[in-house]
C-alpha cells in the first residue's frame, strides 16, 4: 500500500469507528477537536461518512446503511485502532495560542508501520511507511537529522538511547518546543 490519506479529523474518527472500535474513535476526536456536544457528533459523523461515500471510500447500501470501508483504508484505521507500539512526536510553534505547528505519530502495526500527522489543526494525513529505514527519516526529518538511521552501527538499546539524545537535543533548540514518547497499547510487547 502506498497510498497517502488526506481525510478530515471527523473522517478518520468515522473510519476508526467502522472498524470496530467507537471508543477510539470518539477519544481520538476529542483528542484532535476537543469537546462537542453529544447531540451533534452524530451530525458530524454523518457529514463525515458522506464525505468518505463520495470519495469511494465507503460504500453505502440502497437502505442507508454503511457498507465496506475501502481496503487500504480500512487497513490503516484498523492499525490505527489497533495501536499496538507507536512513536509519538510533537512541535508547537511559539505563539501566542499554542497552534500546533506539527505533530507526528509512527505507528507500527504487525505487518504496517504509519505515519500520522495533523495539518491545518483538522486534517488528518495518514501515509503507510514501506521500511524502517523510511520510519527514521520521518523521524530524522522531523528533529532535524540528516540522514536515514545515524545511529545504524549502534546496537538496538543504544540506538534507542542515541534517538532519546537527538529528541532532547531538539527540544532544547530555540523557536520550538519539540516532545517525542513511545506508547505500548500491551506492556507485555516488546518495542522493536
Amino acid at each position: 500500500m502506498t497510498l497517502t490519506f488526506c481525510l478530515s479529523v471527523a473522517e478518520l474518527a468515522f473510519a476508526m469507528a467502522q472498524s470496530g472500535n467507537t471508543e477510539a474513535a470518539f477519544g481520538y476526536w476529542q483528542t484532535m477537536l476537543g469537546d462537542i456536544a453529544p447531540e451533534h457528533f452524530g451530525d458530524w459523523m454523518t457529514a463525515a461518512s458522506h464525505a468518505l461515500v463520495a470519495r469511494d471510500l465507503l460504500q453505502m447500501h440502497p437502505d442507508g446503511g454503511y457498507g465496506e470501508l475501502n481496503a487500504d483504508l480500512r487497513q490503516v484505521a484498523q492499525a490505527i485502532v489497533r495501536d499496538l507500539r507507536t512513536l509519538r512526536c510533537h512541535r508547537l510553534r511559539q505563539s501566542p495560542d499554542g497552534a500546533v505547528d506539527r505533530f507526528v505519530s509512527l505507528l507500527f502495526d504487525e505487518n504496517l508501520m504509519l505515519a500520522h500527522w495533523i495539518e491545518q489543526r483538522v486534517v488528518a494525513m495518514v501515509q503507510p511507511i514501506p521500511t524502517r529505514g523510511a520510519a527514521y527519516s520521518h523521524v530524522a526529518a522531523f528533529i532535524g537529522v540528516q540522514t536515514d538511521n545515524p545511529f545504524a552501527a549502534q546496537s538496538r538499546v543504544s540506538q534507542q538511547w542515541a534517538w532519546r539524545s537527538a529528541f532532547l537535543r531538539a527540544m532544547r533548540s530555540g523557536g520550538t518546543t519539540f516532545g517525542a514518547y513511545f506508547l505500548r497499547s500491551d506492556p507485555k510487547r516488546h518495542w522493536g
